[in-house]
């Protein structure tokens, strides 16, 4: 299971003091032993926090072409790229696929069944958690020979502080896709 999260709400004219980034950065790692931990894309914007994120060789997630460059420029391991792509196979997967990224996070069985067919290689695939029909998704996924189920995606959602919402309901979809 892999999990990312929001560390700070930025706007153009918010400071962003980069020691408290860094700390809350250190304590979802910390706090998540066991658990790929993957931060969002935009934190590769401030030195010191793309700095520390090469060190530690954490995952970075994309969600857009821009982020997928930001991460590529800044020197991110391709794999510890994760893409998260909402159109299917639109560009920012093509883009990923050809840089070799390491893990793709599908939404829907129709994401999964895009991604395959337009795979040169065997990808591996976390399946958002907060999918509507996991179980469903996961037996599509599992379907398709050039994709490779790894685990469950979760995103930290507002007002699940600790994270004990998201994670039981994906310890159970997890538990189900062993069976």
């Amino acid at each position: 299971m892999t999990h990312s999260m929001d560390l700070l709400t930025h706007s153009d004219h918010a400071l962003v003091d980069e020691t408290v980034v860094l700390r809350r950065c250190a304590q979802y790692r910390d706090g998540f032993k066991g658990v790929a931990v993957s931060y969002p894309a935009t934190l590769l914007r401030y030195t010191t926090v793309r700095n520390w994120i090469r060190r530690q060789r954490v995952a970075v997630d994309v969600t857009t072409r821009p982020e997928l460059a930001q991460a590529v420029l800044a020197g991110t391991d391709p794999g510890r790229i994760v893409v998260h792509s909402r159109e299917g196979l639109g560009e920012l997967t093509r883009r990923a696929v050809s840089i070799e990224a390491a893990r793709f996070v599908v939404i829907s069985s129709r994401h999964a069944s895009r991604l395959a067919a337009h795979t040169r290689t065997r990808q591996r695939v976390l399946i958002d958690a907060t999918t509507d029909d996991v179980s469903s998704v996961a037996s599509d996924v599992l379907a398709h020979r050039d994709l490779d189920l790894v685990g469950l995606h979760c995103r930290l959602g507002a007002g699940d502080v600790v994270g004990a919402l998201t994670l039981s309901r994906a310890i159970g979809e997890m538990s189900w896709i062993r069976r």
